[in-house]
């Protein structure tokens, strides 16, 4: 687990199409990675996961995961890691992810996992030029995240 700050191992990941299609909306066409110092890209030792962690205050982030196919079988694990990365290495006390309704996949997998559903934000995507509901879930430190 590193704090990844290359921008192309970074957009290697985000821009494959089996991530792209699942992270951008309609008008997402020039998706473009950002590097800032208040932005967090935690890559897996095997490059094919990278999950960017946005600030939303001081205690609390955004996460947006990505895994690549061939990284799908370790996914819990880095997802467990990374947040016990974040733990020890900042101040964040709750990670937040928001899921386009229609992503049953990711939302089982933030189930299985452990975190909370707390709320949606409806009509609030639009993807193939239908607007869908987003599905807020978060984790706090402390809870136990799951990883059988």
């Amino acid at each position: 687990m590193f704090n990844c700050k290359d921008k192309q191992k970074i957009e290697n990941i985000f821009s494959n199409p089996n991530v792209y299609q699942w992270i951008t909306d309609d008008n997402s066409k020039d998706f473009a990675v950002i590097l800032h110092p208040n932005i967090i890209y935690l890559m897996n030792d095997t490059e094919d996961g990278v999950i960017r962690i946005d600030p939303m205050n001081s205690v609390t982030c955004q996460v947006h995961i990505a895994v690549l196919p061939s990284g799908r079988q370790h996914s819990k694990q880095f997802v467990y890691d990374a947040f016990n990365w974040a733990y020890k290495n900042t101040l964040y006390q709750k990670f937040v992810g928001i899921i386009p309704s229609f992503n049953t996949r990711t939302i089982r997998f933030v189930e299985n996992i452990g975190f909370t559903y707390e709320g949606t934000l409806t009509q609030s995507f639009m993807k193939d030029w239908e607007l869908h509901d987003q599905l807020i879930y978060s984790v706090n430190k402390g809870d136990n995240l799951c990883l059988l």
